[in-house]
Parts: C-alpha cells; structure tokens; sequence
C-alpha cells in the first residue's frame, strides 16, 4: 500500500489532501456529504475580528469553466468562529484544522490570531496578507515587502502554532498594474496621447496579447535580441516617478473618485455605471470562456 502520511511545519497529516480556504466553509458543512476525515486537512473560511456581510450580490457567477467569486470575506467574525463553529466542526472532525486569518491592520491580525492559537483544534495559523491595509493607503498588505514583513513579525511574537503566510499574488499583479498605470499617466501628462488614446492601445493591443502570453513569452516569440534592442533607446525615456501624478490628485480634489460616485476620468452619470460594470462583466466571461473552457 502506498503511503500518504506527510508533514506539515512538523505535525503529521495522513495525507496531503488540504481545500483551500473560502472552498470548505468551515468544515461542518461537508461532514453531510461524506467523512471529511479522510482529508489530511483544510482551511477554513477567512476570519476577521469583526462580522463582515461582503459585497453586494451578485458576487458569484457560474461558467461552464467554472465559477467566478468576489465574496468578499464573509464570516461571523472570531468570536463566532470559535464559540459556534469550531464546536460544530468537533463533532464530525477529529484532525487539527488550519485556521485563515484576514485582517485590516497589524493590530488586527494580531489579536484575530491570539485569539485562535488558543484553540485546540486549530493546528496552523495561515494568514493571508492580500487584504488592504487601511492605514497604509488602501494597498494589500501583501504588495509590499515591509508590511509584509511586519505582519508576519507580530503574529509570530504572540503566537505558539506555526505561522504559515499565505502567498499574496497580487504583489506581483499590483506591481504590475501601477507600472502600466503610472506610464499611461506620464503619455497623457506630456501630451503624448490621451486617456481614451491610452485604452484603446491597452485594450486592443496590448492587453489583447498579455490575456493570451505573459511578458516573458512575448519576447520569446519576438526575439530577445530585439527586445533588447528596443530596451536600450525606451526604458530611459520611461517614467520613473515616485509620487501620484496631478492627474488623478485633481481628479480626488474635484471628488472624481470613478464608476463609485459617477465621474473620474470619463463620465458616469445617466447610467453610465451601470452599463460600463454591465459591460466589465459581460466581456470577463467571454474572455474567461476563450481562455480557459476549451484550449483545444
């Protein structure tokens, strides 16, 4: 018989078989369907300090690929996770569980993590740094290596369990993202093109050919040596500043926050709103259907 015990930061599993957060509730749930002790382990739902109802429906949409979910971190809060939950979870789960912690501030992440290594059941503490830091700006903890840093720090300090801290893909996509953004700002700051000029190249150019090959790929089929090329004359005329362009600070300063409030960079009133998410979403899933139901 082969055998499937494995460990994980040092406790054993009978096998690696581990759902991901947000996939299993909070465990309970499942033991209805079938013994969830033949799992090694698994995550359960991210947990905050506080209650959190999450976004607004619809936030979740079915494709024959799969589903598409922006929930938003609902959860009771950890006080209800471990005077409700975890008991329930007891009577039809007899491994330790990994607990997800979700947190808006250090403070947060803190005491949500105290408060759950004190608990029997809970074998491992995964902290997920993609969540905004509210007193940092709005960005994910997870996008800078600072905070990220300081996240793990605290809750190791408090904490006795393994701390294990969840990959944040959104470092490398916000990273990203506000390289292109601040590029297309300076191109419309100089006057070199302007914003609709700017998506426009971005949506039927650009962003065409980075929805099907990733940056890398790209300049193997172009050719190295050409991008090198390229590189030698572009990356010093490129835009390298360190502070947010007058653009959008104007913008903020004429309370033009965006699709929210009916104006940023374009208008939104008369629903404009409504027809451009309407539109957001409709083209994600045709281009979620082109991309991942058939590669055939």
């Amino acid at each position: 018989m082969v055998k499937t015990n494995v460990t994980l930061c040092s406790l054993p599993l009978d096998n690696p078989v581990i759902p991901a957060s947000g996939t299993f509730g909070y465990g309970h749930e499942f033991a209805e369907l079938y013994d969830i002790n033949c799992l090694g382990t698994f995550s359960f739902k991210g947990t905050t300090r506080e209650p959190r109802l999450g976004n607004p429906q619809p936030r979740i949409a079915e494709m024959q690929s799969g589903v598409l979910n922006a929930v938003g971190l609902q959860n009771p809060g950890v006080d209800a996770v471990i005077a409700e939950e975890l008991p329930k979870l007891a009577r039809v789960f007899r491994k330790p569980v990994m607990a997800n912690v979700s947190g808006f501030s250090l403070d947060e992440y803190v005491e949500v993590c105290q408060k759950l290594d004190t608990c029997p059941q809970v074998g491992w503490l995964e902290v997920n740094i993609s969540c905004p830091n509210v007193h940092g700006g709005g960005m994910s903890f997870g996008t800078d290596p600072k905070a990220a840093a300081a996240v793990t720090r605290a809750v190791k300090d408090v904490v006795k369990k393994p701390v294990i801290v969840k990959d944040a893909p959104s470092f490398v996509l916000n990273r990203l993202q506000q390289a292109i953004l601040r590029e297309s700002l300076h191109i419309v700051q100089q006057g070199i093109a302007s914003p609709e000029a700017v998506d426009d190249v971005m949506k039927y150019a650009l962003g065409f050919r980075y929805a099907c090959f990733g940056p890398f790929e790209t300049c193997d089929l172009g050719g190295l040596d050409i991008h090198h090329n390229i590189a030698k004359y572009t990356f010093a005329d490129l835009c390298n500043a360190t502070e947010p362009f007058g653009l959008i600070s104007e913008c903020i300063e004429h309370d033009r926050l965006g699709v929210k409030n009916g104006a940023g960079f374009y208008d939104y009133s008369d629903g404009r709103d409504v027809e451009v998410i309407r539109h957001r979403d409709h083209m994600f899933n045709k281009l979620a259907q082109c991309l991942f139901e058939d590669e055939d």
